[in-house]
């Protein structure tokens, strides 16, 4: 069934330039701004303890977020299988 006209031929590459790069994230650039200037990070840090002193409800969670991580979230799933069916006729 396979054609072999249209099949790679050995050594050639089905994809020759490669995955693309990922683009620059924004997330980068923040990292790359905090590991270059570690007292803007210190006083980053600072300015969201004090909003979640102060009872900000986001600072609060982000605090609690790194302190902790995330909470686990249970998931409640009920499976049922239904009962084969089987025809009087049939050899099982």
């Amino acid at each position: 069934m396979s054609n072999k006209a249209t099949q790679f031929k050995p050594g050639q590459s089905g994809n020759p330039k490669g995955r693309p790069k990922k683009g620059y994230s924004i997330t980068e650039w923040f990292k790359n701004m905090l590991a270059s200037n570690p007292k803007m990070k210190d006083e980053l840090g600072k300015s969201i303890m004090a909003k979640a002193l102060k009872g900000d409800p986001t600072a609060l969670k982000l605090v609690w977020n790194y302190m902790d991580g995330m909470p686990k979230q249970t998931i409640d799933a009920t499976v049922t299988t239904p009962s084969p069916i089987y025809d009087s006729k049939s050899k099982v």
